[in-house]
């Protein structure tokens, strides 16, 4: 098993210039966190990162860092587009996690160690509209369904059921590569109509709550599959029960200081290293 991390850096540069610095700096403690308790539990993670990205991150212990492409063009609202391009570089048994994942315990690292190679696929939880607000999904859905857009050849379904991707795995790469191949096919679509672009980004509807999440789980959620946390309410206290913490949203900077802390309480040297980069980051 290996853990992979991916960063595009396409939407953080496009992002406000007054925003842009303090995303910046979130974003590198956060993923050095995310690092430090890979290292802690003696656990291989690769970088997949364009130019950018991979300047911006290099001063971590990566195992390895590879080259990600994402497709010339993509409009910064597919937010997944970079995780998307990784995706389809992974092998069998890696498992993808958010910059703002964190594997804080030995018991969460087992728990995926033993379901790495038995599951073909593995994502963070089931979101059920108890651990989700699950009128984003269907404003998306709309929205796309009302411009004609297709999945697969077909419309876009009501919410019921999604899987959280925080953190995702594939031993199941004939879906993987279907997976990947419908996201960058409907992207495609939703691309060649500016008026869809512009209505969901005054929506604040990012596609991809949709295309990442909720279609998975139409793909595969009647087969085997793994979720860390399981699904529902349960998941959030779970979640802190087995040691899993992933920040989401606006939580990343409430927590910022609390995630700085952390960072120094497992691993003082990635610490030092991370507030240079930040400074040198403020620097600039």
């Amino acid at each position: 098993m290996k853990l992979v991390h991916s960063l595009w850096s396409q939407p953080l540069l496009e992002s406000a210039p007054v925003d842009r610095q303090t995303k910046a700096v979130t974003m590198l403690w956060c993923y050095a966190s995310s690092v430090a308790f890979a290292k802690m539990h003696k656990q291989p993670i690769r970088l997949y990162a364009d130019e950018y990205a991979a300047l911006l991150l290099s001063f971590l212990p990566y195992d390895d860092i590879l080259k990600l492409e994402v497709p010339e063009g993509t409009p910064s609202i597919f937010w997944a587009a970079g995780k998307f391009s990784a995706y389809k570089q992974m092998q069998p048994g890696d498992i993808h996690i958010d910059g703002d994942v964190f594997l804080q315990t030995r018991c969460v690292m087992q728990l995926l160690t033993h379901a790495a190679k038995k599951y073909g696929v593995l994502v963070q939880c089931v979101e059920n509209g108890e651990n989700c607000y699950d009128g984003a999904y269907d404003l998306v859905t709309s929205i796309l369904n009302s411009r004609g857009v297709k999945y697969n050849g077909h419309k876009f379904p009501k919410f019921t059921k999604a899987f959280n991707t925080g953190l995702i795995g594939f031993n199941d790469m004939e879906l993987r590569d279907k997976y990947v191949e419908l996201y960058f096919d409907t992207m495609k679509q939703i691309q060649a109509d500016p008026e869809l672009i512009a209505e969901l980004t005054e929506a604040c509807s990012a596609p991809d709550i949709v295309l990442e999440q909720q279609m998975l789980y139409e793909l595969y959620g009647r087969q085997q599959y793994y979720s860390l946390l399981g699904a529902g309410e349960f998941s959030m206290e779970y979640s802190r029960y087995v040691g899993y913490q992933h920040l989401l949203g606006d939580a990343k900077t409430s927590w910022l200081y609390k995630t700085i802390q952390q960072l120094y309480d497992i691993d003082p040297e990635i610490f030092a290293m991370t507030a240079e980069a930040v400074n040198n980051l403020l620097n600039e």
